[in-house]
């Protein structure tokens, strides 16, 4: 099975290469543990509309607030950093 693996917060992750709803799972690891409220249920699902085209992604991001804006643009750069990270195989 092919994997994608991880590593977020000093831990390390495995998920499977083909899930439909990786892109969220990483949305809620990258979130889990910071105060509320970080980014609305309307921010997340425009993320999730337009992951695949960074120039949109970042238009977005400067409608958000200032604090926002920072974590938004680290889940950004994670996002990127994660996808040219290579598959492993998991037995």
């Amino acid at each position: 099975m092919k994997m994608l693996k991880f590593e977020l917060n000093k831990g390390n992750y495995l998920t499977q290469e083909t899930d439909p709803y990786v892109f969220a799972s990483l949305l809620q690891l990258f979130f889990k543990g910071m105060e509320p409220p970080i980014i609305t249920y309307r921010y997340n699902n425009l993320l999730l509309e337009n992951r695949d085209n960074w120039d949109n992604l970042e238009l977005i991001i400067h409608k958000l607030p200032h604090q926002n804006q920072i974590i938004f643009a680290s889940l950004i750069q994670f996002c990127q950093k994660i996808t040219q990270q290579q598959n492993v195989e998991v037995p």
